[in-house]
């Protein structure tokens, strides 16, 4: 009996064991085993008098996109390809396509399961007389986007973390706490004094940051505002320029009648010297417009943006800042801290360049409303937030501590100040859908966006943005439908136009008139009341 029981218990054994095996052979059988093929090529192989500097490749299934390549002969810098379609296909936006060149580019890449390409992975084309936007991109973003740190700013927030509780700094990193405990230690009076000042006087960052291109190098009010100096390896320090656009209005204050001090020479890195309190600065008088020069003027697309409010610095702020920076020794602090600032910005500058000449290629832009773009690193400021502060001709980018070089903030600091224009210039049509602005103030509202105006030009930041950094489709829908919900109500309706933008079909002036007045506001009211089933 006990035998017989035995060989039944072995019988099952051996009956489940097999079906094991029949198990694993179905996974192994349904294991993914076919090779990817290239669909499609934009251009298309021996295409003639190609002006466009672009190439699109579109594979047969979703690849491993970190393993595609392309190369050419003669060789081509490629950059950063735009995937979409689920991973299926790439956008290339070559920078240095030679006019009258015939090239043969190679394709090699394997699927999300390893398989190889294979079947025909070459293709030729022969450029024309002109190739447009990836020349275009090159020469225009080269030598305008630089790098640069500020012993003002540091200086601004680090009175500004002096005054803060310990709830505010919560979120923040950990070296905020120390250097708030530093500066108690070291200068009691001064930092009280700074708390009573933050507590009458809530500024926020954007407010600060602002308030910082106003101080002269030795932390007093000047009368006018002046740029931050780029990194020496990079270029010479900028002459002074007039007052930056105004981000964020500051508190109200009562003005007092002074003299101003003399505006510096642009050396935003000098230290603090003691000396009286400074006076409070009359208002700087009306200056150019934001991206305006003494040089040619931008042409209609990009044109110098509108010129906003200015105002000086908020009263007894530059007191305040001076007094905790000489007490706390703030000059010691910042020779610790400035090779941090400096490494932090030169890891900025490369990644930046890629991706603003990849967005000039893909806007088709063949101007900027300013003259250069300046990163500046703010490691005391609020993490992961991004402000930009155009001075004169200079469009500073400041940039928040992250656990990465945020790259994708600066970008969108970027698209800001060049689709500005484009919607300004459509002003009857924002105009015509400004009641569209009363179903979302209170979401748009809270983060900052405070005029219709700036819902629409952010809206279409963000259909760019998307189409630009999420490669799946996927990915893009989920963050359009983020955007939409925090009132953004215009970016799908721009997101779904932007193919005609990207066959050049149009300009950017015409792609964003053309969407603008195709938008229907009742549609637009219906997809709002309804975001919440979608």
């Amino acid at each position: 009996m006990t035998t017989s029981r035995s060989c039944i218990f072995q019988l099952i054994t051996l009956l489940l064991l097999a079906g094991c095996a029949e198990s694993n052979l179905v996974r192994t059988t349904a294991t993914d085993t076919t090779p990817p093929t290239v669909v499609a090529t934009l251009p298309a192989s021996n295409a003639e008098n190609v002006t466009e500097a672009r190439v699109v490749v579109t594979f047969s299934e979703p690849m491993s996109t970190g393993t595609v390549r392309l190369e050419a002969t003669p060789s081509v810098n490629w950059g950063t390809p735009t995937w979409s379609d689920g991973d299926r296909t790439a956008t290339f936006v070559p920078s240095d396509l030679r006019p009258n060149t015939r090239y043969t580019v190679r394709i090699t890449g394997r699927d999300r399961a390893g398989n190889n390409l294979t079947g025909t992975t070459s293709f030729t084309f022969t450029t024309g007389a002109l190739v447009q936007a990836g020349v275009v991109a090159e020469n225009l973003v080269q030598n305008r986007v630089f790098v640069g740190v500020d012993e003002r700013l540091y200086a601004v927030f680090l009175a500004w973390v002096a005054a803060q509780p310990d709830r505010a700094l919560q979120a923040s990193p950990e070296e905020h706490r120390r250097l708030r405990e530093v500066v108690a230690q070291r200068a009691p009076e001064a930092a009280r004094r700074a708390r009573e000042f933050f507590e009458q006087n809530p500024l926020t960052p954007a407010q600060l940051v602002e308030a910082t291109f106003w101080l002269t190098p030795d932390l007093r009010a000047g009368g006018a505002a002046t740029a931050v100096t780029v990194l020496s390896s990079q270029a010479a320090t900028p002459a002074p320029s007039p007052a930056p656009r105004q981000t964020a209005s500051p508190a109200p204050q009562t003005p007092r009648p002074a003299t101003p001090q003399p505006s510096p020479t642009g050396n935003a890195t000098g230290q603090a010297t003691p000396g009286p309190p400074s006076p409070h600065p009359t208002p700087a008088p009306p200056g150019p417009s934001p991206g305006r020069s003494d040089g040619p003027q931008p042409s209609s697309q990009a044109t110098a943006a509108p010129a906003q409010p200015r105002g000086p610095l908020p009263a007894g702020l530059a007191e305040v800042v001076r007094e905790v920076y000489e007490k706390a020794q703030g000059r010691e602090l910042w020779a610790a801290a400035r090779a941090e600032h400096e490494q932090l910005a030169q890891q900025y500058r490369l990644p930046t360049e890629e991706r603003v000449r990849q967005a000039t290629t893909y806007l088709r832009l063949n101007s900027f409303p300013f003259q250069r773009l300046v990163v500046v690193p703010n490691l005391l400021g609020p993490r992961d937030q991004v402000h930009e502060v155009a001075v004169g001709a200079t469009l500073h980018v400041v940039v928040g501590p992250s656990s990465a070089p945020n790259v994708r903030g600066v970008l969108r600091a970027f698209l800001r100040a060049v689709l500005e224009p484009p919607t300004a210039a459509a002003k009857d049509e924002v105009e015509r859908l400004r009641g569209l602005y009363d179903l979302v103030r209170d979401e748009a509202g809270a983060r900052g966006l405070k005029e219709w105006e700036q819902v629409v030009r952010d809206s279409l930041v963000r259909a760019v943005e998307a189409r630009l950094f999420l490669p799946g489709r996927d990915e893009q829908d989920s963050f359009l439908d983020s955007s939409f919900s925090e009132g953004l109500i215009l970016v799908r309706h721009f997101a779904g136009r932007l193919d005609a933008l990207e066959r050049g079909e149009v300009s950017l002036g015409q792609f964003v008139q053309q969407a603008l007045q195709a938008a229907n506001a009742e549609q637009l009211r219906q997809q709002w009341q309804g975001r919440s089933r979608r």
